[in-house]
């Protein structure tokens, strides 16, 4: 294109080519935009393709959450009242074991495990063997023609698989030798449940201190 210039005025020539290369100049950014608006459709499916990934592991991740949950409440935890009256009666034949010194009793009431654990003030036993051994032989057998132990005050609360049993007690026997004795302290239970139901897996007692 040559341009003339005369006087103040300024001709082109090859007008038509000039009006029609203006003319095509203004349209430029809209094609343009509509070249961007084609390539926009593939982004936007790529945007979404993201955001639905990122929903799906959100998602994965909040069941993996309330399954965590889950699996960590008690399996076999069922209806209060009725594990404090199973646990109750646990307890009670435990008091009978000690009356009779009854080993065929005791181990119904005890867990046959090596976690088992009895404290008292003369050893501390560990393992269903020790407890049996020390507790019911040697010391309820051996020691005593005739025991009786009774319990006040007592307390259970249960924590799914878990329990515990606080009570007061008096023991009133006979020693080998024919001399009565009696004697009051405090004891404590853990008991836990089993395919079998609960079982006795830890005891402690102590006795009042010696009067000065």
């Amino acid at each position: 294109m040559t341009w003339i210039l005369t006087g103040a005025s300024l001709a082109v020539s090859g007008a038509g080519a000039s009006l029609a290369g203006r003319s095509r100049s203004p349209s430029q950014p809209h094609v343009r935009v509509a070249d961007r608006g084609g390539a926009g459709a593939p982004y936007a499916a790529t945007i979404e393709r993201r955001r639905t990934a990122m929903n799906v592991r959100r998602t994965a991740l909040v069941g993996a959450v309330v399954a965590v949950v889950l699996s960590s409440a008690p399996v076999h935890a069922g209806d209060e009242q009725a594990d404090r009256k199973q646990v109750q009666q646990q307890f009670e034949k435990y008091l009978s074991s000690v009356k009779g010194a009854d080993l065929v009793l005791a181990s119904e009431v005890w867990s046959q495990t090596a976690d088992v654990v009895a404290v008292t003030p003369f050893g501390r036993f560990q393992g269903w063997d020790s407890v049996k051994t020390n507790i019911y032989i040697n010391f309820l057998q051996k020691a005593f023609s005739e025991r009786n132990l009774e319990s006040t005050n007592v307390a259970i609360h249960v924590n799914g698989d878990t329990a515990w049993l606080v009570f007061d007690w008096t023991f009133t026997a006979k020693l080998s030798a024919g001399q009565p004795m009696a004697s009051k302290g405090w004891e404590s239970h853990v008991y836990r449940r089993t395919p079998r139901g609960w079982s006795l897996v830890a005891l402690h007692y102590s006795v009042p201190p010696p009067q000065p």
